[in-house]
C-alpha cells in the first residue's frame, strides 16, 4: 500500500540521487510591510517603464513628445482590444457590457485624436504622482496612464517598452537589469528512483519525496509535481526572504488565503499587518496543500533540515474548481 503522508527529521545519510536541475524564472511576489506604502509599490510595479521615461525627459523635446504619444496610443489600443473581446460578453451582463465597451470605444478613439495632435509646440509635463502613477498632462489636460486590463497592468508597460524600443530609444542592457528586478529564479533539484517497497519515488534534494504506485505516465507526473514544487520553494523563499528583513513570522497565526475567483494568494506574516501577495496557480487546485506542504515550508524559513514524504497520486488529484 503507498506510504501514506509522514515527515520526518532526517536521521541519515540520503540515497545518492542522479539530480536533474530545473530552473524558473518568474515574477516576484509582493511584500507590504505595514503601514503599506502603495506608491513604493506602484513604483516597484513599474520599474523599467519608470526608468526609461527618467532617460527621456533628459533627452530632447522630441523624445518627450514621443513617449507621450506612444504611451497613449498603446492605452488606446488595449482599451479598444479590450472592448471587442468576444469572450467578455459572456462573463457580463449583456446591458453593461455594452454600456462599458461603448465607454471604452470612446475613451479609445479620444487617446488617438490627443495623441495625433501633439506637436512641437504641445505643452508637455510627464512625472509620477504621490501615488506612483504615471500622469502626463498635456496643454494643461490630465491623463493617467492606465490598463484596462487589472489583473496584468504589466501588459501596457510592456507594450510601450517595445514600441520605444522599436524607435532605438532603450538602452537594452539596463532595460534588461530594470525588468529582471522584480524576477526570481527558482532552482529545484531532483531524480526518480524506485523505492524497496517498488513504488516510484520524485525526490528533491532538500527533502522532499513525492511516492506514486507505479512509473506509469511518469513525464506527465513529473511535470505536474514541478510545478507544484516551484510554488512550494516560491512560498519558502519568501518568508525566508521577509525574515531576513526583520519581519516577524508568528506560524500559530500565520494564513495564506485566495482571493476569491483567483489563484492570487495573501499571506498574512503576522497581527501586525506585514503581508505577501502572491499567485500559487498550481497549488491553488490541490486538495488541502497547507497541511501537506507547511512543515517542510518551516523548517526551510528556519534553515532546519527536513524530509518530507508525500502521497504523489493523492497530491495530483486536483480540487474541481
Amino acid at each position: 500500500m503507498l506510504l501514506t503522508m509522514t515527515a520526518i527529521f532526517l536521521l541519515s545519510f540520503a540515497p545518492a540521487y542522479a539530480f536533474e536541475v530545473h530552473r524558473y524564472v518568474i515574477q516576484d511576489s509582493e511584500l507590504r510591510i505595514y503601514p503599506v506604502d502603495h506608491s513604493l509599490t506602484r513604483r516597484q510595479q513599474h520599474a523599467a517603464l519608470y526608468g526609461i521615461l527618467e532617460m527621456m525627459k533628459q533627452g530632447t523635446t522630441q523624445e518627450l513628445i514621443d513617449f507621450v504619444k506612444v504611451s497613449l496610443y498603446e492605452m488606446a489600443g488595449l482599451y479598444e482590444e479590450e472592448a471587442m473581446r468576444t469572450d467578455k460578453s459572456a462573463n457580463k451582463d449583456g446591458f453593461q457590457f455594452a454600456r462599458w465597451r461603448n465607454q471604452a470605444l470612446e475613451y479609445a478613439t479620444n487617446l488617438y485624436r490627443v495623441a495625433d495632435s501633439i506637436d512641437i509646440t504641445t505643452n508637455l509635463e510627464v512625472d509620477i504622482d504621490n501615488n506612483g502613477e504615471l500622469q502626463m498632462l498635456i496643454d494643461g489636460k490630465p491623463y493617467l496612464l492606465n490598463s484596462p486590463q487589472i489583473a496584468k497592468p504589466q501588459i501596457l508597460d510592456e507594450r510601450i517598452i517595445n514600441h520605444l524600443c522599436s524607435m532605438r530609444y532603450c538602452d537594452v542592457e539596463l532595460l534588461a537589469v530594470q525588468q529582471n528586478r522584480f524576477k526570481r529564479t527558482i532552482v529545484i533539484e531532483a531524480a526518480w528512483s524506485v523505492t524497496e517497497e517498488n513504488t516510484a519515488e520524485y525526490v528533491t534534494s532538500d527533502g522532499l519525496h513525492f511516492l506514486f504506485a507505479n512509473l506509469e505516465n511518469r513525464s506527465r507526473k513529473q511535470i505536474a509535481i514541478l510545478k507544484i514544487i516551484k510554488e512550494i520553494k516560491f512560498i519558502a523563499e519568501t518568508l525566508k526572504d521577509a525574515k531576513s528583513k526583520g519581519i516577524p513570522i508568528e506560524w500559530g497565526s500565520l494564513s495564506i488565503k485566495p482571493f476569491f475567483g483567483s489563484y492570487d494568494h495573501r499571506i498574512s506574516l503576522n497581527p501586525f499587518g506585514d503581508t505577501v501577495y502572491i499567485k500559487l496557480p498550481e497549488l491553488y487546485r490541490v486538495h488541502a496543500w497547507q497541511d501537506k506542504f507547511m512543515p517542510w515550508i518551516q523548517a526551510r524559513v528556519e534553515d532546519k533540515t527536513y524530509e518530507q514524504y508525500l502521497d504523489g497520486d493523492e497530491i495530483l488529484a486536483r480540487k474541481t474548481r
